[in-house]
């Protein structure tokens, strides 16, 4: 009994780790009239759904300034993720247009896969069209319609397509009939290299050297992995070589796991959940910009033609490795 008892674990941030906590009624809270200033953080042990954000903003009609800060690493449920996103679209699609909101600071977290050989899952939605990413399309029309607009800034790294920048099938040569941001002076976009519809905004290059690291010297047999803690992300500096490639292989599922006590869920499976979310093997090859990317840059560049007011604008991609 006693050496049961010492292999048990502390469940109060598992217990939590594939559930998100929802507003399903927002527009039964009360209108507050006098809050300018609102901050939410979602990415935590306790993880909030990013419909909830719009949601609450929807009740505060003299919001000035948002911080949010949001989870989007649910990799190994691709349709949960598909649906988190399309909630938030929808809810912000909904949400009356903000009138006195000037700065918008949103975080939705989604950092490239340790192994870039990794099967991403395509999480567009199909909310306004199953051709375009719901929350890009969301974002734009809701950072075009807001009057008083003039710091927006989007970051995590997140998952967007060019979508944000302008609408599916718009025009770009006929700029002076499209509508303007009038007021923004600071547009700031962090980009997650992986793209909404599961590809990527990087790929090999195939005319890269053809020089390889030093390979790292073997560990004793006896001695245990290490493990090295790092925004939310474990990597195992030992074994990786050794894991098979990532990827949504139906015989080796996240749900196919076989059940465990509920004092050891998620511990006997931590290196399996790494390879299954992409953490494992560590695989950094992609350096070269592909031609989606370029046209998303393409359409940044259109869309900042369309503000009068910008004093400074800064798209950027983040690559891993």
């Amino acid at each position: 009994m006693a050496k049961s008892l010492g292999k048990r674990h502390d469940l109060f941030e598992l217990r939590y780790q594939d559930s998100y906590l929802q507003l399903l009624q927002p527009e039964s809270l009360p209108i507050l009239h006098n809050v300018t200033l609102l901050t939410i953080n979602g990415d935590t042990a306790r993880k909030l759904a990013p419909a909830i954000a719009p949601g609450i903003m929807s009740r505060l009609p003299n919001l000035i300034s948002t911080n949010f800060s949001i989870s989007d690493m649910e990799r190994k449920r691709p349709n949960r993720r598909t649906q988190l996103r399309s909630e938030f679209a929808k809810q912000l699609t909904s949400m009356p247009t903000p009138q006195s909101l000037q700065k918008f600071n949103f975080e939705l977290r989604h950092v490239q896969p340790a192994n870039e050989s990794f099967v991403n899952a395509n999480v567009r939605g199909d909310f306004h069209s199953p051709d375009v990413d719901d929350v890009s399309t969301a974002l734009q029309r809701f950072w075009q319609a807001a009057p008083s607009l003039t710091n927006f800034k989007l970051s995590g790294p997140i998952c967007v397509g060019p979508e944000l920048f302008r609408s599916p099938g718009e025009d770009e040569e006929d700029e002076e009939k499209q509508q303007q941001w009038q007021k923004l002076k600071v547009v700031t976009v962090e980009l997650s290299s992986v793209r909404p519809d599961g590809g990527w905004y990087i790929e090999l290059d195939p005319d890269r050297g053809s020089d390889s690291p030093d390979e790292e010297e073997e560990e004793d047999e006896g001695e245990e992995d290490e493990f090295e803690y790092s925004g939310h992300i474990f990597h195992d500096r030992t074994s990786s070589q050794n894991s098979s490639s990532s990827g949504y292989d139906s015989g080796d599922s996240f749900f196919a796991m076989n059940e465990l006590p509920p004092d050891s869920y998620g511990y006997d499976d931590e290196k399996r959940d790494l390879r299954l979310n992409g953490e494992e093997p560590f695989a950094y090859f992609r350096t070269k910009p592909t031609a989606e990317l370029e046209v998303l840059f393409t359409a940044a560049a259109h869309a900042a033609a369309r503000m009068p007011s910008l004093r400074n604008m800064r798209v950027s991609l983040e690559v891993g490795g």
